[in-house]
């Protein structure tokens, strides 16, 4: 069934409570409101919209306004727990400008179709059970649903969630509704929910390994970490409503986090405004690229590369493994600009297992960040640029040079992703 064509609303969504919303531009805000339209949680009929649909605007917009419009939307409204917004296309026709945009569905929907149905039906018992907190101000308000999630819901590590048979499932709050436990993104995304219905001013924060909240009460931004500090039965926070006084030195996510591997390095600062700008851009980059390859689509060459998922597990040998990749981006040779993300689901380039745990050199995905490795791979790209600037100027691809730049790659990767690198490049010779 082909996608069916969206006009962007030209009226936006009044959002002053949302912060990264502030942050987006006329059209990226217009993308936002239609997409949100478009996909929003019917929670009364428990509808999960997963369509396709095609976005047009007599406006430029970008593959880039799409994205930061979609990651923000995701950000803002955690509800639409069930997708990632994909824009796998874009081109101009009459005048206008057209984004495909896919759905990738984050987890089974046969699962996520009963998890919005149990979603519906606990998200009102909460509202029920927090009925007497309605005329208090909104410091009381935060302190009782951080108690009521602390005593209702168990917190998890992602990794250790057995009930979940995908890692997307554990990432949302509706696997935290349905479920009764979650991980910090799952709990922190529960809390803007909530924060959300109450009309108090909330976001929230990510770093590589962990995910909490900032809220704003009487015009000042605090800290609200409501993943519990001792796991088991005592219950504690360690960082709840930590304001000017207690947060204007540096905090390392160190101190954030509760798993011993935690290697991030990036610092939390009192000064709010600074945190949401370094947080912003890191959703919509926070995931590793491989190392290009050359890729061939009717007839033209192009640059494409695999999306290395942010989430790894690491084994009592203290050897990192990921998920299989699930997203790749196509990049113009020449200009080496991003010319399109896509799906996996939709646009599939490799037949390797899903269901499969794919070893890798560190946290970090297939990277190493040795001096040694460094220059390994600036000598290895280095092949790479001198095969490109061949094939641009004679059409014709240089397979010796293209084999020798491959090889490089592929031995300073782990044999597990090789079949990766050689399903998305161009078959060899």
């Amino acid at each position: 069934m082909s996608s069916k064509y969206v006009e962007l609303k030209e009226s936006v969504l009044e959002e002053p409570n949302n912060f990264y919303y502030k942050q987006l531009t006329k059209i990226e805000k217009q993308i936002y409101t239609t997409l949100y339209h478009t996909y929003c949680f019917d929670i009364k009929n428990v509808v999960c919209n997963t369509e396709s649909i095609i976005l047009v605007s007599k406006d430029c917009m970008t593959i880039e306004n799409f994205y930061r419009a979609s990651i923000t939307l995701s950000l803002e409204h955690p509800e639409i727990f069930w997708a990632e917004f994909q824009g796998l296309l874009s081109k101009q026709e009459d005048g206008k400008y057209m984004i495909e945009v896919h759905v990738d569905e984050l987890y089974n929907p046969v699962i996520f179709n009963a998890d919005a149905l149990e979603y519906k039906r606990s998200y009102n018992e909460i509202l029920e059970k927090l009925k007497y907190i309605e005329p208090y101000p909104a410091q009381y308000k935060i302190y009782a649903i951080t108690v009521f999630i602390l005593r209702t819901f168990v917190y998890r590590s992602w990794s250790y969630i057995d009930k979940a048979k995908d890692i997307g499932e554990t990432q949302n709050v509706g696997y935290v509704l349905s479920h009764k436990e979650g991980c910090c993104a799952g709990i922190a995304s529960l809390i803007k929910v909530l924060c959300n219905h109450y009309e108090i001013p909330c976001v929230i924060v990510c770093s590589e390994d962990h995910m909490w909240n900032e809220v704003q009460i009487n015009g000042k931004w605090y800290l609200l970490d409501a993943t519990p500090f001792e796991l088991g039965k005592k219950k504690k926070l360690l960082h709840f409503l930590q304001g000017e006084e207690t947060i204007q030195n540096k905090y390392t996510i160190e101190k954030l986090c509760y798993d011993t591997t935690s290697a991030s390095k990036k610092e939390i600062f009192n000064e709010y405004p600074n945190i949401a700008k370094r947080n912003f851009p890191c959703w919509i980059e926070k995931n590793g690229v491989s190392k290009p390859v050359i890729y061939q689509e009717n007839g033209k060459y192009f640059l494409a590369q695999f999306v290395i998922p942010s989430f790894w597990e690491k084994n009592s040998l203290g050897e990192y493994y990921i998920f299989r990749p699930r997203q790749w981006e196509v990049v113009d040779l020449q200009t080496r600009e991003l010319i399109s993300k896509r799906a996996t689901l939709q646009h599939e380039f490799s037949d390797a297992p899903y269901d499969k745990k794919y070893k890798v050199l560190g946290k970090g995905g297939c990277f190493t960040f040795s001096e040694k490795s460094h220059q390994y791979d600036e000598n290895t790209l280095a092949i790479l640029d001198m095969v490109i600037d061949k094939l641009i100027v004679t059409g014709k691809l240089d397979m010796i040079g293209y084999k020798a730049y491959l090889q490089r790659v592929l031995q300073g990767e782990p044999s597990s992703v090789h079949k990766l690198y050689l399903d998305l490049s161009v078959p060899i010779e």
